[in-house]
């Protein structure tokens, strides 16, 4: 959740992107969930050639019905019908990456379900180049991606007010965290599981950004939006949309 704030108050770069978003690398950082050293399950990035396995039996399985969890994300991300005039959208970099990337971080939490991610797909939209929002669909092991919404209810609820929190997340400056709901009423179609907040992150000599943060849930698939309020809440409602029409087999529901 912070690697825009470490962008805007720092004046620095993260992974060669604009401001991005949550997710950033933790290659640096002290280690976390995301980071431990325990054969993690491979990103998409990472996975082998179909065509490689060696597999003698691979061509002769039985087709089904399921959608390969890499495409399945990819379906769920922001698409160009999304999009206003003069908006575009690119896959972030590193935003197949699982392995040293981070979704959560907020007020200093340990988030323990970000060892249970096993895919995720974070796509960036910029007007005239200038980034606007970003939107991560991450795919959990069964039952991780309810707990991961309760982590960060908590995160947020547990967050000292005025008090400056140091991030797990090389490089992110102590930050003081100010979260309000938004209006129940400019939310009018996300998932029935869903947190939206408007969040302003302060350093302790008083500069401060503000952001949008909309978490989704469906089955084991949680979706963040984050950016612009203006933009962040009606791209996470065109993300909605292709999250209740997914199939519950897809989605873990």
């Amino acid at each position: 959740m912070v690697a825009v704030f470490a962008t805007s108050l720092l004046g620095c770069s993260t992974g060669g992107d604009e401001a991005i978003g949550p997710s950033t690398t933790a290659a640096d950082a002290d280690p976390s969930p995301s980071t431990e050293a325990t054969d993690p399950p491979p990103s998409p990035d990472d996975s082998a050639d179909p065509g490689d396995s060696g597999d003698a039996d691979a061509d002769d399985a039985e087709p089904t019905d399921a959608t390969a969890p890499a495409a399945l994300l990819e379906q769920l991300a922001i698409a160009d019908e999304d999009l206003v005039d003069g908006e575009t959208s690119e896959l972030r970099e590193q935003g197949l990456q699982v392995v040293n990337q981070i979704t959560l971080d907020y007020c200093g939490f340990t988030f323990t379900t970000e060892k249970e991610r096993l895919f995720r797909h974070q796509v960036n939209v910029y007007l005239d180049e200038t980034y606007v929002a970003s939107s991560e669909a991450v795919l959990y092991s069964p039952g991780s991606a309810e707990k991961a919404m309760d982590e960060v209810r908590q995160a947020i609820s547990e967050c000292p007010a005025g008090v400056a929190t140091n991030s797990r997340v090389a490089g992110v400056p102590d930050l003081i965290y100010e979260a309000e709901p938004l209006p129940a009423d400019l939310l009018t179609s996300l998932a029935d599981d869903h947190i939206a907040v408007h969040v302003t992150a302060s350093t302790t000599d008083g500069r401060s950004q503000d952001t949008t943060m909309i978490y989704q849930r469906r089955g084991d698939v949680l979706i963040g939006t984050y950016g612009q309020q203006h933009r962040a809440v009606p791209l996470a409602e065109a993300v909605a949309r292709r999250l209740a029409a997914a199939s519950p087999a897809d989605v873990g529901d």
